[in-house]
Formats: C-alpha cells, structure tokens, sequence
C-alpha cells in the first residue's frame, strides 16, 4: 500500500490506504484473540475490565430513551382513553397472617377498584397467628389449601378460582404505594400481547446498613436494568412481589412452575419464550419488606442465583427459538454469569499463568491501569446513580443518604451477590428444588 502511495500521492488514495490500514488493526486484534496464551489472556483481561463499564453505560443510556418513551406513549394512552380490562388481586400467604391483611387492606382503595381480593392460605402451620376476618374488606375472598403446597401451587389454585382478565399478584409483605392503577391497566388494554408488567418496588422500611444497601441496589440497578430492558423488548424477570399478568397467557403457558424456588424468574421466562411480552412500569409503585440481616439477605440472593441457574439450564434454548425480542436479555444474563465466573477464576489461577516475554501475568494486565480504571469506574457509577435518580423521581430528601453510602456498593457486590451467586448458580443449575415458602424476615 505504501508503494502504492508513491505512483499516487492524492488525498482520496491516502484516505483510502488509511482506511485499509485502520481494517488491519481489526484483523490483527483478532487474530491476538487466538494466538495462545498471550492474545487469549490479553482478550479476557479485557472482558474483566470492561464489561462491568460497558454494561453500566448501556443500562443508564437505555434508562434513558425507555423514560422518554414512556412518557410519549403514556399521554397517548391517556387521549385513547380505551375501556380498561377488568382485575382481580391474588395475594398468598403461609404462616404470617397479620401481613397479609395488611396487604389486603392496602389494596381495598385502590381506583379502579378491583373485582375481588382473594387471599390463599397455603396450609399455615399449628400454632401461626389466625386469619382475623373481621379485619378484611369487604371485597376480599379467602380460599383455605387443607395442606401446604409451595407458593408456585397455592398461586395455580387461587388463579383457577378467579375469571378476572387480569390477575394482580402480591406478596404478603407487599404494599400498594400507587392508588390509581389505571396507568398499569391501559397497557394491557392498548397491547393484547402483553402478558405481564412487573412496578417498581422500593423498601417499606430502611432500618439498618443491610436494608440501606439493598435500597441502593433496587434503586441503582434493579429498577434501572428493568427499565433499560423494556427499551430491548424483554425483562429479565418479573417481580413476583408486585406484578400482574394477563389471565389467557397464563393459561397459555399452563401457571407457575411448582417445580422451582423461583417461580417468577422461570414464568418470566417461559411467557416470553411463547411470544408474550412482558414490560416494567414505573409509575406503578410498591413498597416491600427488606432482608433485614446479612445472613438472611445472603440467603435470599442465593435463592435468587439458582434459579438464575434452573432457568439458564432449562429454557435458553427455548428462547433463541423464540421470538428475538427476548435474545438481548437472555445474551446479558449469560453474560453476566460468563463475568462473574471469569473474574473467580483469573483470581484463583491468573496470578500463576505468564503472559508474553515480560512475563507479565494476567493478573497484572487486569490492574495494569488501575488507578485509571478506578477512577473511571467510579465516574461511571456515579452517573449511573444521577440517572438513576431522575428515573424514580421522588423528592431529593430520599437520596442524599444513599448517596453518602453508595462507595460500600462495591463491597456489597463483592461480599453478597458474588458470593451468594457462587453457592446458588451450580444448585440450580445442576438441581431441581422445587417452590417452597421462604419469607425474607425468616431466611436464617
């Protein structure tokens, strides 16, 4: 190319040869890719490095434009003022009665008023605090499992008795924080390919360093990937706490699966793998106990991987077969598992492994910039936290705190989710646990 400069010295050759150069550079980084072990190592160092920032700038800007949209497409909701699809709310309990009510009792006002309130007692166990019926609305019906089934089967049998076209699902330590529900209903009107739409949750109480890093976590992630995976067709899963489905996709994919520990994440799944949609509303607002000690918050994430690992196993398949519009979330979720396990290994094996003549480990291409890194991933987070921010839209006096303790996030992640992720991943990966009751208070 350079002798081919010599006979023709114009801007447009130099520009043409500068190109085919700048294409080289592609080539050659792929072939670095497969040149063991120094291309290899120098490719997942960079996976380690970048993916988390990569996947923090996709999660706010994707935030973003789902907002946006959001707000066009409400008002146009608004001015097609269609009729909106009858509900009904489903609310099961085991043991914890009094929460129960008070869930109940925090539904009856809502506007539009639902058709009825059922509550399912899945078989309390001896000694557990009655049902007060006197403290019920008036549009609340209790149906009475004579044994304890799981949470999957006591949802089933409550959805059989109920003929509402939407069904609402709430936990028993669930409570309504939005009171006009028409938003969240005129979106199944305007779409009948909408299947389910998972609301934000945000904690009833924030008590302690645990429940005030969970907060962080809802607010700074989980809402916001909910958000930003609407914008790609799909979500990752439901909020089992706070959601409603539209009844005929239910039956469509024959209820929850009695046969996991988490219903939600595997009906999230399997709806979207039949070609239902599913959305995130965030106006439509709850607000739910919090784990409220390290040992059961820990409890409760890895109960949270394995069936992250059961659903992985069981249904990706399914969903490249699919409708494509669930191939992004299901492409993050192996990503981000690919990442975590990546990470564990370099730090168990990448210190011993030499890279190139320098003999340089993959341990020191990984930190190689690290003070460069930290700041940039601290800059990244904080914008992700400012974005995260203007999507809940409350009143500042609920941020400043969380933002003083948002540096022990990283510490948080490391400590809790990763850890909890490594024990949970490989039991629902390689196991078949099947529902059962596991209220947060109680997970000792």
């Amino acid at each position: 190319m350079d002798s081919f400069l010599i006979f023709f010295p114009t801007p447009e050759v130099a520009a043409f040869a500068s190109s085919v150069k700048s294409n080289a550079l592609w080539i050659d980084e792929l072939r670095r890719w497969f040149n063991w072990p120094n291309g290899t190592l120098r490719s997942i160092a960079d996976f380690v490095n970048f993916f988390p920032i990569l996947l923090s700038l996709l999660w706010s800007i994707s935030a973003m434009l789902a907002l946006w949209m959001d707000v066009r497409q409400s008002r146009q909701r608004r001015r097609a003022n269609r009729p909106l699809p009858s509900y009904s709310v489903l609310i099961p309990f085991y043991g914890d009665a009094d929460a129960a009510v008070r869930t109940a009792r925090s539904v009856a006002s809502i506007c539009p008023a639902p058709e009825e309130i059922v509550m399912v007692n899945d078989g309390s166990p001896e000694g557990s605090v009655p049902l007060d019926l006197a403290l019920l609305p008036p549009s609340v019906r209790v149906v009475n499992l004579p044994r304890n089934v799981g949470k999957a089967e006591a949802l089933n049998r409550g959805m059989a008795t109920i003929r509402s076209e939407i069904i609402v699902c709430m936990d028993a330590d669930t409570r309504a924080a939005t009171d006009d529900w028409s938003g969240m209903l005129a979106r199944f009107a305007e779409d009948p390919e909408l299947g389910a739409v998972t609301g934000k949750i945000w904690p009833e109480r924030v008590g302690n360093l645990t429940q005030l890093l969970q907060a962080i976590d809802y607010l700074v992630v989980i809402c916001m990937v909910k958000c930003a995976e609407t914008l790609w067709g799909g979500i990752m899963t439901v909020s089992g706490a706070w959601v409603a489905y539209r009844r005929s996709a239910m039956q469509n994919v024959h209820g929850w699966n009695p046969c996991t520990s988490t219903e939600d994440i595997d009906l999230s799944w399997r709806m979207q793998a039949a070609g239902w949609k599913a959305t995130f509303d965030p106006a439509w607002t709850a607000l739910v106990g919090m784990a409220p000690t390290w040992k059961s918050l820990w409890f409760q994430r890895r109960r949270w991987s394995s069936g992250m690992g059961r659903v992985l196993r069981d249904h990706s398949a399914s969903v490249f077969r699919a409708d494509p519009r669930h191939v992004p979330v299901a492409l993050m979720a192996l990503l981000s598992s690919v990442w975590i396990w990546v990470c564990i290994l370099t730090a168990a094996t990448g210190f011993l492994i030499p890279v190139g003549a320098k003999g340089r480990t993959l341990a020191d291409l990984i930190y190689h910039w690290q003070w460069e890194y930290l700041a940039v991933s601290i800059a990244i987070f904080g914008a992700q936290i400012l974005v995260a921010i203007v999507l809940d839209g409350q009143s500042w006096r609920r941020y400043p705190l969380l933002i003083l303790f948002s540096p022990l996030y990283p510490l948080y992640f490391w400590l809790i989710l990763v850890t909890s992720f490594l024990a949970g991943f490989p039991r629902g990966f390689f196991r078949c646990d099947g529902g059962r009751w596991e209220p947060t208070a109680e997970l000792e």
